[in-house]
């Protein structure tokens, strides 16, 4: 969990939720309407939507893509993000679709909080992102802990996650 955090895709947070819904509104639409009813009124389901569109507005996919872009085997890159930015935007348009509202205009104060943090959050994850490119690239002999390069890695690690208020 904490890697995808870290690394602004919060996906074990929201993957499958837009398939899943998307599913029930197709196969049983008496269903979908009945859940979309109760999704603000029910507190286990409102719960579990809360926490998919906070982790969808917390996520960056501009920022997935940067990331992704560390994969070397682009055939595997390629498909595989592709798998999870097809689903990201459909959890995000089906919770959309079940509050009846944009997410961004349903959580006000969070977007605020999001617009706020995120010229430094971008800074810091670019920075991750060439150290990372870095790190692989070095050949790596004698003390790990000791090499520049992975010191400064954890320093943007503990950043990153106070940035984003989740634990380094």
């Amino acid at each position: 969990m904490f890697s995808w955090s870290q690394a602004r895709f919060y996906l074990p947070s929201w993957f499958g939720v837009g398939s899943a819904l998307e599913e029930l509104m197709n196969a049983d639409a008496p269903a979908f309407e009945l859940l979309c009813c109760h999704a603000s009124t029910w507190p286990p389901l409102r719960y579990l939507l809360m926490n998919v569109s906070t982790s969808v507005l917390q996520a960056d996919l501009a920022l997935m893509g940067e990331y992704a872009e560390l994969v070397d085997e682009q055939a595997i890159r390629e498909r595989v993000f592709g798998v999870i930015e097809a689903e990201f935007d459909r959890t995000r348009r089906m919770v959309e679709k079940v509050f009846g509202a944009d997410l961004l205009a349903r959580r006000p104060r969070l977007s605020r909080v999001l617009q706020l943090r995120q010229p430094g959050l971008e800074m810091l994850h670019r920075r991750q992102i060439d150290l990372l490119r870095r790190w692989r690239a070095a050949e790596h002999t004698g003390d790990v802990a000791s090499d520049p390069t992975f010191i400064e890695l954890l320093v943007t690690v503990n950043a990153i996650a106070s940035g984003l208020r989740t634990t380094g």
